[in-house]
C-alpha cells in the first residue's frame, strides 16, 4: 500500500487491513512508522519521496480530500513553485481543520470531471484549479496558469466555458471570464482579416508588399522580400488550440533562423489599434531597411 502512495499510509487504512490500534502505535514508538501528520505515516524511514508531503496533506484531510488551489496550480505546472506557503486542499461536503501548515478549503461537491490524479495525488482538475486560483492570485497569474493550461492541453476554452456555468457568482470568477471572452473567435473570417489588414498597410506610407509568398515550406501572407519582414494574421484567435500556438512558435523560429522576422497582428490590434499597429510594422520595417543599407 505505501508503494502506491509515496511510501504513506493512513492510520484508516492500515486499520482495513486487520492491524490492531494498539499495534500500530507499537510501530510508531518503535520507529516502523513515522508520524507526518496526525494519523498519517512514512513507512520503514522518516525520509519522504519527492511529492510526498502534498500527498500526505491530502490523506490527512480525509479519503474525499484533494490538492487545490495554488498547491494543485503548481502541482499541474500552471504556475511557479513558491516556497514558504501552506499546502491548500479541498474538501468537499464539511469543512474540517487541517493539521498545521495545511489550509482546508470546504467546496459543496466535486463533479468527476473536476477532479483528476497527477503523480499519484489526488488533485482538482486544471479547469477547476483556475477557477478556485482566481479568488486568491493576481490577474497576471491566472491569466499565465489560463494559458499554460491551454498550451498543455489540460483543457480547452469550452471546457472552461461549461466550468464557468457551474461556479456562476463566485469569487474572482470574472478574471477568468475576461479570459474567456478575451478569445472569443471572430465572426469574420480569417480571409477579410487578412484583406483588412492588408488595406491597413496599403493605406500607410510602407511600400507595397507581396502577398501569399511560398518560403520554403511555409507561405507568408505578407511579405517585404528586400526586408525579409513578414506579417501574419494571428491564426489563434480563429484556431484556438494549443496545437497551433505551437506550430506558429516553430514556424516563426525557423523563418527566424533563414533570417526572417514575422510581426503577428491579433484580432484586437486591427480593429482597436490599427495606428499603433500599423506604426508598429512600420517601426521594424525602418530598422530592417536600414540595417541593409
Amino acid at each position: 500500500m505505501a508503494e502506491t502512495q509515496k511510501g504513506l499510509v493512513r492510520r484508516e487504512q492500515l486499520g482495513r487491513l486487520g492491524i490492531a490500534q494498539g499495534t500500530i502505535d507499537g510501530w510508531v514508538r518503535a520507529g516502523r512508522l513515522h508520524v507526518v501528520h496526525l494519523g498519517v505515516y512514512a513507512v520503514g524511514h522518516p525520509v519522504l519521496a519527492p511529492g510526498a508531503l502534498l500527498l500526505a496533506a491530502v490523506l490527512a484531510c480525509g479519503p474525499a480530500a484533494v490538492l487545490s488551489h495554488r498547491s494543485a496550480a503548481e502541482l499541474w505546472n500552471l504556475l511557479e513553485v513558491r516556497k514558504g506557503f501552506a499546502i491548500q486542499v479541498t474538501v468537499p461536503g464539511h469543512a474540517i481543520e487541517g493539521p498545521k501548515g495545511i489550509y482546508v478549503h470546504k467546496t459543496a461537491s466535486l463533479s468527476r470531471w473536476e477532479y483528476d490524479e497527477v503523480d499519484g495525488i489526488p488533485v482538482t482538475s486544471a479547469a477547476r484549479t483556475v477557477f478556485d486560483l482566481a479568488s486568491q492570485a493576481t490577474q497576471g497569474e491566472i491569466e499565465a496558469a489560463y494559458e499554460r493550461g491551454l498550451i498543455e492541453k489540460h483543457y480547452t476554452r469550452d471546457d472552461m466555458i461549461k466550468m464557468a456555468m457551474r461556479h456562476k457568482g463566485r469569487r474572482g470568477i470574472t478574471k477568468v471570464r475576461r479570459l474567456i471572452d478575451r478569445d472569443a473567435p471572430p465572426s469574420i473570417t480569417i480571409r477579410e482579416a487578412h484583406r483588412m489588414l492588408l488595406e491597413l498597410i496599403r493605406s500607410s506610407s510602407l511600400p507595397h508588399p507581396k502577398t501569399e509568398v511560398p518560403i520554403g515550406r511555409y507561405r507568408a501572407d505578407i511579405l517585404w522580400p528586400e526586408t525579409k519582414l513578414i506579417v501574419e494574421m494571428d491564426s489563434t484567435k480563429w484556431h484556438n488550440s494549443p496545437g497551433r500556438v505551437e506550430r506558429d512558435k516553430r514556424r516563426d523560429a525557423e523563418l527566424a533562423a533563414l533570417g526572417y522576422q514575422t510581426i503577428r497582428v491579433t484580432w484586437n490590434d486591427l480593429t482597436k489599434e490599427p495606428v499603433a499597429t500599423i506604426s508598429r510594422i512600420a517601426a521594424v520595417y525602418a530598422t530592417r531597411a536600414g540595417s541593409k543599407s
